[in-house]
């Protein structure tokens, strides 16, 4: 259950910066 956790937060966090980058960028 761990492991999926991590990968929703690393999805999410992926997401945020992607959105991050474009918004900055």
């Amino acid at each position: 259950m761990e492991i999926e956790i991590r990968r929703q937060w690393k999805f999410v966090a992926e997401n945020i910066i992607n959105t991050g980058l474009c918004f900055f960028g």
